[in-house]
């Protein structure tokens, strides 16, 4: 059998675990297309590291990043910048992926 230290998945890797849960959680489809998004910017962002190697400050910078040089691309074609919900809805979905990890995969 072929077992690598849960620490060393990668984030792509990852992430479906995450939103099969969510989804087995029952939670809207709306929802689910949030954090499948939303993680999947945070994926582009940050690059495929192993989860265990992602830090506290890699997440603070991410929201930083977000919050000062991101120019979203709306539909509308505006580009202000994230209100603080959008901002706190990344908060939310980052922690719960990682309380999620921490429980399920043991990464801390």
């Amino acid at each position: 059998m072929n077992h690598t230290p849960s620490g060393s998945l990668l984030l792509s890797k990852a992430i479906p675990g995450f939103i099969n849960y969510k989804t087995a959680e029952g939670l809207s489809p709306r929802t689910i297309d949030s954090y499948e998004r939303l993680l999947t910017k945070w994926l582009e962002h940050l690059g495929d590291q192993k989860i265990g190697s992602i830090s506290a400050q890699d997440i603070i910078s991410y929201i930083s990043w977000l919050r000062i040089e991101y120019t979203p691309h709306r539909y509308n074609g505006k580009t202000h910048p994230l209100s603080p919900k959008s901002l706190r809805n990344v908060w939310v979905t980052l922690s719960s992926f990682y309380s999620w990890a921490a429980q399920e995969l043991g990464v801390a």
